[in-house]
């Protein structure tokens, strides 16, 4: 995602939009980064900023975005293995939108056996 091909540092990362208009950014990690959630933030403002429709009145309708990050490393200290992070209001903690969604999975949390998988 990065603005030059310099710039371009990821091994695997999948980008597309669905028949739903769904935006997806797929990545693997191998190895823990330093600001990991700041880059996810960072890479995902590159299709939000995509979809603003220039003209006389600008359209800042958003469709969804997911940005789906299966990570070889714990981040999070706690049992989950499956994360999902949105936009909440802090005083309610109600959501306030879906537009932007990042999913993180933790694989080394994973200890589902095969004949458990549903």
């Amino acid at each position: 995602m990065g603005r030059t091909e310099k710039d371009r540092k990821a091994i695997f990362d999948i980008h597309c939009v669905t028949s739903n208009q769904e935006w997806y950014i797929i990545e693997m990690q191998v190895a823990r980064q330093e600001h990991f959630l700041d880059r996810c933030l960072f890479y995902s403002t590159f299709p939000i900023q995509k979809q603003a429709k220039r003209g006389k009145k600008w359209d800042y309708k958003l469709e969804t975005l997911y940005h789906v990050a299966i990570l070889n490393f714990k981040y999070f200290d706690d049992e989950y293995y499956i994360s999902h992070l949105s936009l909440h209001r802090e005083e309610t903690k109600a959501k306030v939108s879906s537009t932007q969604n990042i999913i993180i999975v933790e694989l080394p949390g994973f200890k589902k056996r095969l004949q458990e998988l549903e």
